[in-house]
């Protein structure tokens, strides 16, 4: 996964679409939305111990859930943005629901209370097990573990949503500036996709994205050919 999308050029990226004229509330509110962090799992699954351990680690905005799989009641709606689902032993049934409904490259799953298993060995080979099955990555924890893993993987789930909404945010301009055909907006808009921070944005989005499908591909292909162009008028000028 690239390095981009750290906060800070993720609030600089914010920065610049504010300053856009014309710019839909509705789309500028998406962006800037804080990136919640919601904790899911069954009961007694170690959610509450989970929420308070990332907390103490210096993430924010993280929402324990009500618990999955509770009888007489529906599970929890699954968040848009960083989904960590905590679990014990092997995976269940609604743990498989859970984490085949979450949203890809933005998930992390816990397996919890490791040391119960047996030996650090038997842990790992038991988180293997279970990314295996799900294609999500598992991290292994118990109360004497150092939280650096996990804290790790769920920024890098923060990278992805923010790429995910850097890539929607560009999207959207495109789409409302077509749809005012003569207006001010277009202009302003346009003008900005045209901008050297829309054009570097769409390719660290498309490199963190990635994707397997071909249209996937060809817009990452599209967007880094977009970049490398840029980059090389602009050394161009400065000699």
């Amino acid at each position: 996964m690239g390095d981009g999308y750290g906060a800070d050029e993720f609030e600089a990226f914010t920065r610049s679409v504010g300053d856009v004229v014309g710019v839909p509330t509705r789309v500028l509110d998406e962006l800037s939305s804080p990136i919640g962090i919601q904790v899911l799992g069954r009961a007694g699954a170690g959610r509450s111990t989970l929420v308070s351990l990332l907390e103490r680690s210096g993430c924010t905005n993280v929402a324990e859930a009500p618990a999955v799989d509770a009888p007489g009641r529906p599970d929890p709606d699954i968040g848009p943005d960083v989904v960590v689902h905590v679990f014990t032993g092997a995976l269940r049934t609604p743990d498989m629901r859970v984490l085949t409904n979450a949203p890809r490259g933005s998930t992390v799953a816990v397996l919890a209370k490791a040391d119960a298993l047996g030996s650090r060995d038997d842990a790992v080979r038991a988180a293997a097990t279970a990314a295996a099955k799900t294609g999500v990555r598992v991290i292994p924890t118990s109360a004497s573990a150092d939280a650096g893993a996990l804290v790790t993987a769920v920024e890098d789930c923060a990278r992805v949503v923010r790429a995910r909404r850097v890539r929607e945010t560009l999207d959207a301009l495109a789409v409302a500036a077509a749809r005012d055909v003569h207006g001010p907006t277009r202009d302003g808009i346009e003008a900005f996709l045209r901008s050297d921070p829309a054009v570097f944005a769409a390719a660290e989005a498309a490199a963190v994205l990635g994707g397997d499908r071909a249209g996937d591909r060809r817009r990452q292909e599209r967007a880094q050919r977009r970049a490398r162009t840029r980059r090389a008028v602009a050394a161009g000028t400065r000699r």
